[in-house]
Protein backbone atom coordinates (compact mmCIF):
# COMPACT_ATOMS: atom_id res chain seq x y z
CA UNK A 1 0.00 0.00 0.00
CA UNK A 2 3.03 2.30 0.61
CA UNK A 3 4.55 1.21 -2.52
CA UNK A 4 2.05 2.59 -4.11
CA UNK A 5 1.15 5.78 -2.38
CA UNK A 6 4.52 7.06 -2.94
CA UNK A 7 4.60 6.17 -6.56
CA UNK A 8 1.01 7.76 -7.51
CA UNK A 9 2.01 10.94 -5.15
CA UNK A 10 1.63 14.22 -6.65
CA UNK A 11 4.27 16.28 -6.18
CA UNK A 12 5.43 19.99 -5.95
CA UNK A 13 8.46 21.19 -6.76
CA UNK A 14 10.00 24.63 -5.34
CA UNK A 15 13.04 25.69 -6.66
CA UNK A 16 15.16 28.61 -5.69
CA UNK A 17 18.35 28.96 -7.24
CA UNK A 18 20.35 31.97 -9.03
CA UNK A 19 20.65 30.10 -12.59
CA UNK A 20 18.65 30.94 -15.53
CA UNK A 21 16.33 28.36 -15.01
CA UNK A 22 13.25 30.83 -16.22
CA UNK A 23 14.95 30.23 -19.63
CA UNK A 24 14.82 26.74 -19.28
CA UNK A 25 11.72 26.30 -18.33
CA UNK A 26 10.19 29.03 -21.07
CA UNK A 27 12.10 27.01 -23.62
CA UNK A 28 10.34 24.03 -22.63
CA UNK A 29 7.38 22.70 -24.50
CA UNK A 30 6.99 20.20 -20.85
CA UNK A 31 5.91 23.28 -19.00
CA UNK A 32 3.23 26.01 -18.94
CA UNK A 33 3.92 29.30 -17.51
CA UNK A 34 0.96 29.86 -15.34
CA UNK A 35 1.99 33.23 -13.15
CA UNK A 36 4.73 35.46 -12.77
CA UNK A 37 5.01 37.78 -9.20
CA UNK A 38 7.09 40.20 -7.64
CA UNK A 39 7.97 38.93 -3.92
CA UNK A 40 9.15 41.69 -1.50
CA UNK A 41 9.50 39.10 0.85
CA UNK A 42 11.16 36.77 -1.28
CA UNK A 43 13.40 39.47 -2.52
CA UNK A 44 12.72 38.41 -6.07
CA UNK A 45 10.36 37.17 -9.13
CA UNK A 46 8.36 34.48 -8.49
CA UNK A 47 7.59 32.15 -11.57
CA UNK A 48 4.81 29.30 -11.48
CA UNK A 49 5.12 27.05 -13.74
CA UNK A 50 2.84 23.63 -14.56
CA UNK A 51 4.86 20.30 -16.08
CA UNK A 52 2.03 19.48 -18.75
CA UNK A 53 2.27 15.80 -18.18
CA UNK A 54 2.60 14.96 -14.47
CA UNK A 55 0.76 18.24 -13.28
CA UNK A 56 3.51 19.26 -10.70
CA UNK A 57 3.98 22.64 -9.91
CA UNK A 58 7.56 24.08 -10.61
CA UNK A 59 7.71 27.79 -8.31
CA UNK A 60 11.22 29.08 -8.97
CA UNK A 61 12.23 32.66 -7.37
CA UNK A 62 14.63 34.25 -9.14
CA UNK A 63 16.49 36.34 -6.30
CA UNK A 64 19.96 36.41 -7.22
CA UNK A 65 20.83 34.71 -3.99
CA UNK A 66 24.51 32.42 -4.30
CA UNK A 67 22.17 29.48 -2.42
CA UNK A 68 20.60 26.83 -4.54
CA UNK A 69 17.60 25.46 -2.38
CA UNK A 70 15.34 23.03 -3.86
CA UNK A 71 12.53 21.44 -2.11
CA UNK A 72 10.44 18.24 -3.75
CA UNK A 73 6.84 17.82 -1.65
CA UNK A 74 4.62 15.35 -2.00
CA UNK A 75 0.75 15.05 -0.91
CA UNK A 76 0.84 12.43 1.86
CA UNK A 77 -2.58 12.40 3.38
CA UNK A 78 -2.13 9.86 6.49
CA UNK A 79 -4.72 7.12 6.42
CA UNK A 80 -4.11 6.57 10.45
CA UNK A 81 -2.18 7.87 13.02
CA UNK A 82 0.71 5.31 12.99
CA UNK A 83 3.32 7.71 11.37
CA UNK A 84 3.58 5.62 8.25
CA UNK A 85 4.60 8.82 6.65
CA UNK A 86 7.44 9.32 8.41
CA UNK A 87 8.62 6.03 8.30
CA UNK A 88 8.55 5.84 4.63
CA UNK A 89 10.66 9.40 4.76
CA UNK A 90 13.37 7.78 6.64
CA UNK A 91 13.07 4.62 3.99
CA UNK A 92 13.41 6.55 1.16
CA UNK A 93 16.94 7.94 2.55
CA UNK A 94 18.21 3.96 3.03
CA UNK A 95 19.05 3.56 -0.86
CA UNK A 96 18.32 3.68 -4.04
CA UNK A 97 18.69 1.68 -7.56
CA UNK A 98 21.42 3.94 -8.19
CA UNK A 99 22.51 4.81 -4.67
CA UNK A 100 22.47 1.43 -2.76
CA UNK A 101 23.88 2.67 0.08
CA UNK A 102 21.83 1.59 3.49
CA UNK A 103 22.42 4.99 4.77
CA UNK A 104 22.18 8.22 2.14
CA UNK A 105 21.96 11.04 4.45
CA UNK A 106 25.09 9.51 5.88
CA UNK A 107 26.96 9.13 2.74
CA UNK A 108 25.65 13.58 1.34
CA UNK A 109 26.56 14.99 4.66
CA UNK A 110 29.93 13.64 4.68
CA UNK A 111 30.57 14.65 0.98
CA UNK A 112 29.15 17.89 0.79
CA UNK A 113 29.44 21.53 2.16
CA UNK A 114 25.65 21.66 2.10
CA UNK A 115 23.90 24.21 4.57
CA UNK A 116 20.80 22.64 4.51
CA UNK A 117 20.00 18.45 3.60
CA UNK A 118 16.70 16.90 5.01
CA UNK A 119 13.22 16.03 4.66
CA UNK A 120 10.32 16.55 6.78
CA UNK A 121 7.16 15.27 7.64
CA UNK A 122 4.23 17.34 8.00
CA UNK A 123 0.66 16.28 8.94
CA UNK A 124 -0.17 15.94 4.87
CA UNK A 125 3.04 16.98 3.24
CA UNK A 126 6.39 15.23 3.31
CA UNK A 127 9.16 17.38 1.86
CA UNK A 128 12.92 16.34 0.97
CA UNK A 129 15.26 19.68 1.04
CA UNK A 130 18.85 21.03 0.02
CA UNK A 131 20.76 23.69 0.08
CA UNK A 132 24.52 24.74 -0.85
CA UNK A 133 26.05 27.85 -2.87
CA UNK A 134 28.56 24.60 -4.88
CA UNK A 135 26.42 24.87 -8.34
CA UNK A 136 28.09 21.09 -8.94
CA UNK A 137 27.37 19.65 -5.35
CA UNK A 138 23.56 21.11 -5.82
CA UNK A 139 23.07 19.05 -9.18
CA UNK A 140 24.49 15.89 -7.40
CA UNK A 141 22.38 16.40 -4.54
CA UNK A 142 19.45 16.60 -6.69
CA UNK A 143 20.61 13.10 -8.69
CA UNK A 144 20.67 11.72 -5.23
CA UNK A 145 17.97 12.56 -3.88
CA UNK A 146 15.62 12.54 -6.90
CA UNK A 147 17.25 8.32 -7.40
CA UNK A 148 16.49 7.73 -3.69
CA UNK A 149 12.84 9.37 -3.92
CA UNK A 150 11.91 8.00 -6.94
CA UNK A 151 13.81 4.73 -7.28
CA UNK A 152 14.23 3.22 -3.44
CA UNK A 153 15.44 -0.24 -2.39
CA UNK A 154 12.54 -0.71 -0.17
CA UNK A 155 10.41 -0.99 -3.40
CA UNK A 156 12.95 -4.72 -3.59
CA UNK A 157 13.84 -5.22 0.00
CA UNK A 158 10.82 -4.61 2.66
CA UNK A 159 13.36 -5.11 5.79
CA UNK A 160 13.94 -1.38 4.89
CA UNK A 161 10.64 -0.17 5.70
CA UNK A 162 10.36 -2.56 8.11
CA UNK A 163 13.95 -1.62 10.11
CA UNK A 164 12.40 2.03 9.58
CA UNK A 165 9.08 1.33 11.37
CA UNK A 166 9.90 -0.97 14.26
CA UNK A 167 7.79 0.29 17.25
CA UNK A 168 7.45 -1.17 20.78
CA UNK A 169 4.73 0.05 22.42
CA UNK A 170 4.75 -0.18 27.05
CA UNK A 171 2.24 -1.24 28.72
CA UNK A 172 2.10 1.22 31.63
Amino acid sequence: MMKKRILSAICTVIMMLNLSFTAVLADNSAFELIGTQKSENLGGTVYRYKHKKTGADVIYNDNGSDKRQFVLGFKTPPIDSKGANHVLEHALFCGSEKYPTKNIMHYIQNGTSSLILNGLTADDCTYYFIQTANRTEYYNMIDVYMNGIFHPLFLTDENIFLQQGIRIEYAV
